[in-house]
């Protein structure tokens, strides 16, 4: 039997197109399940915009969808995958979009 991967191995390639509702984990000082909730379109092609679960919206932010180092599929019973705080704290929150 091979090893398993470390929890902040890329899993299995994302789709080429991402639809609306794809919940994916995205990394930004850690892995955090997210949700696409808006398609780049002709404004932004190649890019998504995710809503991190248990975040307010003003963290939400634009990704490119062949950013493999910082965005992937969810993994069953991802190790190291944060869910969010009880409170938002500075340091653990995901940074705002551009």
């Amino acid at each position: 039997s091979s090893p398993s991967p470390p929890a902040d191995a890329p899993s299995a390639a994302l789709p080429a197109e991402l639809s609306v509702g794809t919940e994916v984990e995205a990394f930004d000082r850690g892995w955090f399940l997210a949700k696409v909730v808006q398609e780049g379109g002709l404004q932004r092609p190649g890019m998504v915009k995710l809503h991190f679960k248990g975040w307010p919206k003003s963290h939400d932010k634009w990704i490119a969808i062949d950013d493999s180092e910082k965005l992937r599929l969810p993994q069953a019973a991802a190790a190291g995958v944060r869910s969010p705080p009880a409170r938002c704290s500075r340091r653990a929150r995901p940074r705002r979009g551009r």
